[in-house]
């Protein structure tokens, strides 16, 4: 059953092929019956080298080899140049063009064969032109035989060399289509290119805003460097300042009033100089004091001017008492070295009270066990103004 089988589809084939053949025999039978005159033998074989000639003009006029060479050359520069596009075109121009030659010749082949045929039937009609077919096959149209199997060769060739020529312009199309996908579709690469730049952009624009507020922080740095320099420095005039204070005192018990109600705002350390110092207000120890009077009116009389509203009036007299007193203390000698016990703390409400040996403000004289000099000597000075009543 199966060896039957392609011999059976041979069969078929053989008969399809002999079955147009039939058909076309009796279509040319019917074409010559109807012909309403049979061309002469002049006729057909002027026919025969008229398309002779044409078949002759297009095979040798045209440059399609060479067109093709011209633009294969530019490939790798549109390549370069991302322009494979354009190289496409020109390359489907140089295709059309050899299609439509082909076209052509394939025209004028299917003419000359028609004459060929006609010129045979012409012939079997009469035999006596036998002699002059022959005759005719064997003449030269521009350098081509006139003989029908010479010219069918030729036109083979011909088209064989176009269609090559047309296969060889298809794989260049193809190629120039892929080139142009690959330009147009954005690789990976590139992809990780474009994110890069992007986030190098964005990274410039955060550090501009970083290195601007950087900027600003600096200055505001620079601005309080400066402030707390000058603050320093008011600092360091206000401290030198009690130094050089001049001699003031209040004229009238209403100024002494005065500087007691403003004294009554100031801060617990404020207080308490102002206690100590009102101690040794109404005596005069020695003759340092005036020495030390003058230098302060001799350096500050300026400052003295400045400061001449109540507040700064009060803290020089504070200032002017503390000199006395740190220059009765220069004077004084046999005054006992300070050794606090720090286990013996004041209480709180003792803290206004000093001591009467060594002037320190830790200690009050009923704890001042570890002071050298006894409260009954008579020769510190302190001792009479303990004794002055209230």
């Amino acid at each position: 059953m199966a060896s039957t089988q392609p011999t059976d589809e041979f069969t078929r084939k053989r008969q399809t092929q002999e079955r147009r053949l039939i058909e076309e025999i009796c279509y040319k039978r019917s074409c010559v019956r109807l012909a309403p005159s049979f061309p002469s033998e002049e006729e057909i074989q002027k026919k025969i080298r008229k398309f002779m000639r044409y078949i002759y003009s297009i095979v040798t006029s045209n440059s399609l080899f060479n067109g093709l060479a011209e633009v294969s050359a530019t490939k790798s520069k549109l390549f370069a140049r991302a322009e494979a596009a354009l190289y496409k075109c020109r390359l489907e121009k140089v295709h059309m063009e050899v299609s439509n030659t082909m076209d052509r010749i394939r025209g004028a082949a299917e003419g000359l064969s028609m004459a060929y045929e006609v010129y045979g039937l012409l012939v079997l009609s009469d035999k006596a032109l036998e002699t002059s077919r022959d005759a005719f096959y064997d003449e030269e149209e521009q350098g081509v035989s006139l003989e029908p199997s010479f010219i069918a060769d030729f036109v083979r060739k011909e088209l064989d060399f176009l269609e090559e020529l047309n296969h060889r312009i298809e794989s260049e199309i193809r190629e120039a289509q892929l080139q142009e996908q690959n330009e147009s579709r954005v690789s990976e690469f590139e992809k990780v290119k474009n994110m890069i730049s992007e986030l190098r952009e964005d990274f410039s624009k955060e550090w501009e805003q970083i290195r601007g507020q950087i900027d600003s922080q600096n200055d505001s740095m620079k601005s309080m460097k400066e402030s707390i320099e000058a603050m320093g420095e008011s600092l360091r005039n206000m401290s030198e300042a009690p130094a050089r204070v001049p001699d003031i005192k209040p004229d009238s018990p209403r100024e002494t009033s005065m500087e007691e109600d403003q004294g009554g705002a100031e801060d617990t350390d404020d207080q308490v100089e102002e206690d100590l110092l009102d101690f040794g207000e109404e005596y005069d120890y020695c003759d340092s004091i005036s020495e030390v009077n003058g230098k302060c009116a001799s350096a500050d009389k300026v400052e003295h001017e400045q400061f001449s509203y109540p507040e700064k009036q009060r803290k020089m007299e504070l200032g002017r008492r503390r000199c006395l007193i740190r220059a009765f203390l220069a004077g004084k000698s046999d005054v006992p070295e300070r050794r606090i016990s720090y286990l013996n703390s004041m209480r709180p409400e003792d803290t206004f009270l000093v001591c009467l040996f060594c002037l320190a403000k830790r200690h009050i004289t009923r704890t001042a066990k570890i002071c050298e000099r006894p409260v009954e000597d008579e020769k510190n000075p302190m001792y009479s103004l303990s004794r002055q009543p209230s």
